[in-house]
């Protein structure tokens, strides 16, 4: 939850999401659960370029109770990532840090990233051999961006087939095999090879680690004594237009830098 600052003189802040907002909580769950389910009906892969901190503990969870509930089925949901692994042990190791209602869950002998069918592929052979893994099944493996990691290769495997999917669940950068895909790219290039692209591409944006437009105004809007906000960390055009909603609706003296610009603080 946003932690709000009293005042300021200068802000500098992120606008990944400055022009678009987030689907609810409920909303991302059900959208992840139809997608599931989907791919479990066509008996195909999905494989979910993920980020190891956060978003692969949020996926496991949401999944452990989608599991648990009968929502969806049983089926392999591999865990492809080093980091993401170790990651989710410490989180493990700080469960009085979860929220009120985790931890009832957690007492309650919920194991709240472990459920029937998942399994955690540490080791290269183990990550290789997914790909032996019968249908359905969920891939979850770094990247995020499919710009590096495991994911790049399940994404060699199956991008080709039309009864796989393809789940984006963060931003990504231009230029990105990920941007590409989002963007409707028909081939990509992986490891030097020209790969086609007829698997399905989806996108859910509500588990972004990123705020979204009107939780970014929100978090500016209860700041006080404000001289300049210097936005930040956004695509140009997307920065450009949260610096005039800024402007217009707070009255705020809100800059876009670029590379190599100077700027003296006055306090």
């Amino acid at each position: 939850d946003t932690e709000y600052l009293e005042s300021a003189d200068y802000v500098v802040m992120e606008s990944v999401h400055g022009n678009r907002n987030h689907e609810g909580r409920e909303e991302r769950r059900e959208n992840l659960k139809k997608i599931v389910l989907e791919n479990f009906k066509k008996k195909g892969t999905l494989v979910v370029p993920i980020f190891s901190l956060e978003r692969t503990q949020e996926f496991m969870y949401e999944l452990n109770e989608m599991v648990e509930s009968g929502e969806i089925p049983k089926m392999p949901v591999f865990v492809d990532s080093p980091l993401a692994i170790k990651v989710t042990d410490v989180f493990y190791r700080h469960r009085d840090l979860f929220k009120e209602s985790v931890r009832k869950d957690i007492s309650s002998g919920d194991d709240i990233f472990n459920f029937k069918g998942l399994k955690e592929t540490e080791k290269t052979k183990d990550s290789k051999a997914i790909l032996a893994a019968p249908n359905p099944k969920i891939i979850m493996a770094g990247s995020g961006m499919s710009a590096g990691g495991r994911v790049i290769h399940h994404e060699k495997n199956y991008l080709g087939d039309p009864n796989a999917t393809i789940l984006i669940t963060g931003f990504q950068t231009p230029g990105t095999p990920g941007r590409l895909l989002l963007e409707g790219a028909k081939e990509i290039i992986i490891f030097d090879q020209l790969v086609k692209v007829r698997a399905k591409v989806q996108m859910i944006k509500g588990y972004s680690g990123h705020r979204d437009a009107d939780n970014l105004f929100d978090f500016v809007s209860h700041i006080k004594g404000i001289k300049k906000i210097f936005i930040a960390m956004g695509e140009p055009s997307v920065s450009m237009f949260f610096a005039q909603r800024l402007k217009d609706n707070l009255g705020l003296n809100a800059i876009v830098p670029e590379k190599n610009d100077e700027v003296e603080l006055d306090f």
